[in-house]
């Protein structure tokens, strides 16, 4: 193996410097109502333990935390609220967030706020079904 046969990586060395590309945020993320979304989402999902929790005090009786949303508890109607408060809250933060990406690994296969919006639905279902358990 002679001289000319090795690396040939070394004549394509630059001496340019590497800089470093920051992540890229959508210019939507930075408007004022996608903060307002973002701010008014985290509100209403910190209020809504409070809420379930404010209804176990309030209300008279032995309430156990896994019987909150029971049907014939009179705590159920509270607990159907809060989570309504948190599928709405997860929902409008997903929308102030809309476009941004995770960018790691599996994870950045889709955007944060499908995430978000797939959790709120559900969140959504357990509202609905609560309140249709407790008018039958």
């Amino acid at each position: 193996m002679d001289a000319s046969s090795g690396c040939r990586a070394a004549r394509y060395v630059s001496s340019a410097p590497v800089v470093a590309v920051p992540p890229t945020r959508p210019a939507r993320l930075q408007h004022p109502a996608a903060t307002a979304l973002r701010l008014a989402g985290t509100s209403l999902v910190l209020l809504a333990p409070g809420t379930m929790w404010a209804s176990r005090i309030v209300f008279q009786g032995n309430t156990s935390v896994s019987g909150l949303g029971a049907a014939g508890e009179i705590t159920a109607l509270a607990l159907n609220i809060s989570l309504g408060m948190v599928a709405l809250g997860g929902a409008a933060s997903a929308f102030g967030l809309w476009g941004l990406r995770s960018g790691r690994g599996l994870f950045g296969a889709w955007a944060v706020s499908t995430s978000l919006v797939a959790a709120s639905a559900m969140f959504a279902v357990g509202a609905s079904r609560g309140r249709r358990s407790t008018r039958s």
